[in-house]
């Protein structure tokens, strides 16, 4: 069969079989579309596995701090940080009396042994009083800067103990700030790894709407021009077929639309809430399981 050509010698738009175009056009998107739709269903499922998994791991972690908190407030630490500190003033006083020239309290601290648990204003009030007694020994004023011993221990009957008990104190309260140390660090891991779940969230949200857009474009819009009438085919069509195609491709489109919005909106039901991430910060910090773990931060130490 020969082909119209025109004036420019190529074949003319009108012979183009358009049923042919869109149809295939409609097939292949509509196969597009269905695929991307599995792995969206796919991966949804597997988020919500993990959201789970996750929601899981915040209460262990949750747990694990309440009974490393618990396990803190019954310890002596208070009781051994004033035991440690009495030997190392013990020490300084000896250091002391052999020493030329009497330094300042700053310089004595890092070199007194001081136990990390000890509040450092605590500790300095203490040498500072060492150097007082030292300089009231040698004839010299007291430093103006002292200031009166505000006291660490909570039970005074606490304070007689032999050897063994403030060894056995000691090896307590370092198997317990190693746990405290690697439970923090465990909820540190879990919260950046929750924190990044929203920006996943949105990546999927934009791939629903692109599949939306894909399918009503790629599909739904090329099925509603068929058939097409061309010079050498006359399609005809009733009244009653017209409505019926546009039922069907209404219909299509409706149920394919309200189920990737569900999707969508199942997707964004899997954040984690400002109150589960609070609880996680909070056991962040060494204070929530004991002030001594604080401040030993604050004077500068690892737990």
């Amino acid at each position: 069969m020969r082909k119209h050509v025109g004036p420019t010698g190529r074949q003319g738009l009108g012979d183009m079989d358009w049923n042919w175009f869109f149809s295939s056009t409609a097939q292949s998107v509509a196969a597009l579309v269905g695929v991307l739709g599995a792995f969206l269903v796919a991966r949804l499922l597997a988020d919500q596995s993990l959201f789970a998994s996750d929601q899981a791991r915040t209460q262990e972690l949750a747990r694990s701090g309440e009974r490393l908190a618990d396990a803190a407030s019954r310890r002596y630490i208070a009781w051994y940080c004033e035991r440690e500190l009495d030997k190392a003033l013990g020490r300084l006083k000896r250091k002391l009396e052999e020493a030329d020239e009497l330094q300042s309290a700053e310089e004595y601290y890092d070199a007194a042994g001081i136990p990390r648990f000890v509040p450092r204003a605590h500790a300095l009030r203490k040498i500072e009083g060492a150097l007082d007694n030292e300089r009231e020994r040698r004839g010299q004023p007291p430093s103006r800067s002292w200031l009166p011993d505000i006291g660490l221990l909570k039970d005074p009957a606490l304070i007689a103990a032999d050897r063994q008990e403030l060894d056995t104190e000691r090896e307590a309260i370092e198997r317990l700030a190693l746990e405290v140390k690697d439970n923090i660090s465990a909820v540190e891991q879990h919260r950046e790894h929750i924190g990044r779940q929203p920006q996943q969230t949105r990546i999927m949200s934009v791939l629903i709407l692109a599949l939306l857009l894909l399918f009503w474009v790629g599909v739904i819009l090329p099925l509603t021009v068929l058939p097409v009438t061309t010079s050498d085919v006359t399609i005809p069509t009733s009244d009653g077929v017209v409505a019926l195609k546009w039922a069907v491709l209404a219909l299509a489109g409706v149920v394919f639309t309200g189920l990737l919005l569900t999707l969508r909106s199942l997707g964004m039901k899997l954040r984690h809430s400002d109150e589960e991430l609070a609880l996680l910060d909070s056991w962040t910090d060494p204070a929530r399981y004991s002030p001594f773990f604080a401040e030993c931060i604050e004077n500068g130490y690892e737990l």
